[in-house]
């Protein structure tokens, strides 16, 4: 959890985070007692399930007042674009209107309005239809107080900046914050958020984080077609000036260290308490749009039912492969616990101690090469949709990756032998669409995308090599379309 955050302005308010298998609700104060986590049967929510937590806290009184409700970032969906206008005489594409009409009924969409003008720019956020409506279910009925169902990724931001004001004379920021196992930048312009990424992060690792805030000065160069940012902010304390002295050195902006907010449940629950009801007038309330009709169209930007059926069939493998993968590990962990046994049976001979004890290791070795040598494809399919630009459409994912045990076979020089494997037996192909005004039309999504896939954790672990994609460019119902190819390896 972070450091206090000005308590008095949420004590009145209850804040309630929806997360994929949880509920976390914001009980006051700060520490591990803060939160109360309501957790679900499985990983995903049952239909149904999430209104039923819901209601049975109601029940219990957990609520009182005002709640302010939010998902977790990674079930919301933020973005800032461009407006593109059509060939002349047609009006202005619409971000809102393209996401209501291209994710079947799956979202529920706004429009936000932030410092650019929108003639520029447009921002929009969503947030999974299923969670609104259950959660409209479970409040139809409260009568303890008011509800809001808002943005949770806005309610840290305003949180971060209340807590730590820009400096004087910055006009945007980048703000970093830090958890166990992600970490969140956002960008904001005069006080208005306008693009945010999440990114993997193990506890350590300072490279994750500069790639993550050179992965947003591109987007916002590059993307957006703005300035630079004034300054980056760190959320990790205000004594620890490791990160901020890293990122001028290698980016040249401005960057300091700000008070501690870690990107956990605990603060952003926190966040929603603090922002649900400190405004008179909040940006989006969901509540009062629950019933909003999202169209569908087969055309949708994220090919939603294709992922969702690969994701189906490679999370049973995870399963698969985890549990085996733990059968390995309990073995492993009862051959070292029963090294006494082991000393008792040779009767302490020293030599027949080593063979017994090679014979272990290669044993061992076997068994950490299965648990470790190994990606999980769900991790890939979770990061494609969230790198992938506007306008370009998934088509098909090629991807193989052998699993080497290691050889008991010695090599010529009595080493163990070196397994060496050729790009055919690791790799992941995507193959993606996109539509083009003309033949002649850029396209410089593509390079967006590779280099999202350069900057991407997941993808860089396993597979190093990003080349050029291919890019074909086609006639197709009376209109052009380019073809992509892109095929990553070691």
């Amino acid at each position: 959890m972070s450091d206090p955050i000005n308590p008095a302005a949420s004590s009145k308010v209850t804040g309630v985070l929806l997360c994929r298998d949880r509920v976390a609700i914001h009980l006051g104060g700060n520490g591990p007692d803060s939160v109360k986590a309501l957790h679900g049967a499985a990983p995903v929510f049952s239909e149904g399930e999430l209104q039923g937590l819901l209601a049975g806290a109601i029940s219990d009184g957990l609520f009182s007042g005002k709640v302010a409700i939010g998902v977790d970032p990674l079930l919301e969906f933020f973005s800032t674009q461009r407006t593109v206008s059509f060939q002349e005489g047609g009006k202005a594409e619409s971000l809102i209107e393209e996401l209501r009409g291209k994710y079947e009924g799956r979202l529920v969409a706004e429009s936000m309005r932030t410092a650019l003008p929108p003639k520029t720019h447009q921002t929009a956020i969503a947030v999974p239809k299923g969670e609104l409506q259950e959660t409209a279910g479970a409040f139809e009925s409260f009568a303890g107080g008011k509800v809001k169902f808002v943005s949770t990724t806005h309610a840290l931001y305003a949180m971060a900046s209340d807590d730590h004001p820009n400096p004087r004379k910055w006009k945007s920021e980048i703000r970093v914050f830090l958890g166990s196992h992600e970490g969140l930048v956002l960008f904001a312009i005069e006080g208005t958020l306008v693009a945010r990424q999440i990114f993997e992060y193990s506890g350590q690792a300072q490279g994750a984080v500069t790639s993550a805030v050179n992965g947003m000065m591109v987007a916002v160069k590059e993307g957006l077609g703005l300035d630079p940012p004034d300054g980056v902010l760190f959320h990790v304390g205000q004594g620890d000036t490791a990160l901020a002295d890293l990122c001028t050195s290698m980016t040249g902006l401005a960057a300091e260290s700000a008070s501690r907010i870690a990107y956990d449940q605990a603060t952003l629950s926190a966040a929603l308490a603090f922002d649900g009801f400190r405004r008179k007038r909040q940006e989006v309330d969901f509540l009062n749009r629950v019933d909003s009709v999202i169209k569908s169209d087969a055309d949708r930007l994220v090919p939603i039912k294709s992922i969702g059926m690969l994701a189906a069939s490679v999370i049973g493998m995870g399963a698969y492969l985890w549990s085996a993968g733990s059968d390995v590990q309990a073995k492993i962990d009862t051959a070292f616990a029963r090294s006494q046994e082991a000393i008792d049976l040779y009767d302490g001979d020293e030599f027949l101690l080593e063979e017994a004890e090679d014979e272990l290791m290669k044993t061992v070795g076997v068994g950490e090469g299965f648990l470790m040598d190994r990606v999980y494809w769900a991790d890939f399919l979770t990061e494609i949709p969230r790198i992938i630009p506007t306008g370009m459409v998934l088509k098909r994912i090629d991807a193989k990756y052998n699993f080497i045990v290691p050889d008991e076979e010695e090599g010529e020089d009595g080493e163990a032998a070196t397994v060496i494997l050729d790009d055919s037996s690791r790799y992941i192909e995507l193959n993606l669409e996109m539509k083009l005004e003309s033949e002649k039309s850029l396209t410089p999504e593509v390079l967006v995308f590779t280099e999202a896939l350069i900057e991407s954790d997941v993808f860089g672990r396993p597979f190093q090599t990003v080349p050029a994609a291919t890019v074909n460019r086609l006639e197709s119902d009376g209109g052009w379309k380019a073809e992509i190819s892109l095929r990553c390896s070691p």
